[in-house]
C-alpha cells in the first residue's frame, strides 16, 4: 500500500534534508500511546533500560534496525499488518510493491523517487548481524557503540634515576559485553610512538623529571580509549649533571654551593642540601662524601636522607 512516509522522507524540504538520522533509544517503550519507557529483556539490554543512540546516514536502515529490535523485544504493535510496509516501499521507492509512483517534490507524477536506502533483517536477535557485517552483501552494517575504558596503573610511580616502573592495563575493560579488549598499546613518553604492547609491561626512566605514560586499549570492533600516569623522577642525591654516577664534577658543584649554617640557597644549590635543612654545610659535604661513587659508576639512590 501507499505509505505517506515515503513522501515525507523522500521530500526535498523534510526527510530530503537530512544529513544524519537518529533514533533516541535512551528509554524506549512499546509505543506512544503507553507514555512511559520500559527495561527491555532482550540482549544486549538484559532485564535494563535500552540505553542506546542509534546514528545513520541511511534513514530505511536505521529504521529496520530499530524495527528488528522493536520485532524481537514486543509481540504486539510491531507485529500488525503493515508494521513495517514503509520500509519496503521506500527502499524499493523507484519501483514499489504497492506500484505507486512516489514523486513528492511535484503536483503531478514527474520524477519517480530513488530509493531512500536499504532494508533488510538481522540474521538472528543473538548475533544482529547484517548482510555487511557477514561479509555475504552490501547492505546494512550494525556497528557497536560501547567504547573500551583503559584503566593504567604502575609501580612505582617516582623515584629516582635509574628508575624501572612495571605498568599493569588489566584493569581495562569493554563497556559493551562480550566485547573483549584485544591490544594493549603502551607509550611512555606520550610522544605519539607505540613504544610497547601487551598487558603488562615495564620501562626504565633514565631521565629525570615528570614523564606522562599513557596507554591506549583496542576492543574486538576497532574502537580505542586512551589513559595517562604521571612517572616522576628525581634526582640522585649528589649528582648535580645527571649522568648517574656522583664524582669530582658533582663534588665541584657541592663545594660552591656552601653556604654555612643557617645560611638558605636556592636554584640548583637547592640539591645540595642533603640533610634537607634549608641551608648547605659540613654535614651535607659530609653526606655527599658517603655518596661518591666514582665517573661511570651508577650513585646508590639511598646514600642521603
Amino acid at each position: 500500500h501507499y505509505r505517506a512516509m515515503v513522501d515525507l522522507l523522500g521530500y526535498a524540504h523534510t526527510g530530503g534534508k537530512a544529513l544524519i538520522c537518529l533514533i533516541d533509544g535512551l528509554y524506549a517503550g512499546v509505543h506512544p500511546i503507553e507514555e512511559s519507557p520500559r527495561k527491555w529483556n532482550i540482549g544486549p539490554f538484559n532485564g535494563d533500560w535500552t540505553s542506546s543512540l542509534f546514528v545513520s546516514q541511511d534513514p530505511m536502515a536505521i529504521d529496520s534496525v530499530g524495527f528488528d529490535f522493536l520485532w524481537t523485544e514486543w509481540n504486539n504493535y510491531p507485529h500488525m499488518s503493515g508494521a513495517h510496509d514503509y520500509l519496503h516501499e521506500g527502499a524499493l521507492a523507484d519501483n514499489p510493491p504497492s506500484g505507486t509512483f512516489y514523486d513528492p517534490d511535484h503536483a503531478t507524477a514527474t520524477v519517480r523517487m530513488a530509493s531512500l536506502g536499504v532494508h533488510e533483517h538481522w540474521n538472528n536477535a543473538e548475533d544482529r548481524q547484517y548482510s555487511r557485517n557477514l561479509g555475504t552483501g552490501n547492505g546494512i552494517e550494525l556497528v557497536k557503540g560501547g567504547w573500551p575504558v583503559a584503566v593504567i596503573a604502575a609501580d612505582p610511580t617516582s623515584g629516582k634515576a635509574p628508575l624501572t616502573v612495571e605498568f599493569d592495563g588489566s584493569g581495562s575493560y569493554d563497556t559493551d559485553p562480550p566485547g573483549t579488549i584485544v591490544e594493549y598499546r603502551w607509550d611512555f613518553e606520550s610522544d605519539g610512538t607505540i613504544d610497547a604492547t601487551g598487558q603488562t609491561v615495564s620501562h626504565v626512566y633514565t631521565t629525570v623529571g615528570t614523564h606522562l605514560a599513557s596507554l591506549t586499549v583496542v576492543d574486538n570492533d576497532g574502537f580505542s580509549e586512551t589513559a595517562g600516569l604521571q612517572i616522576v623522577i628525581e634526582r640522585q642525591p649528589g649528582d648535580f649533571d645527571a649522568d648517574y654516577d656522583v664524582d669530582q664534577d658533582d663534588f665541584g658543584t657541592e663545594q660552591g654551593c656552601l653556604s654555612g649554617t643557617g645560611v638558605m640557597v636556592s636554584g640548583i644549590c637547592k640539591y645540595a642540601d642533603l640533610d634537607h635543612d634549608g641551608d648547605v654545610d659540613v654535614t651535607d659535604i659530609a653526606l655527599f662524601k658517603g655518596c661518591l661513587s666514582g665517573e661511570g659508576v651508577p650513585a646508590e639512590p639511598t646514600c642521603a636522607p
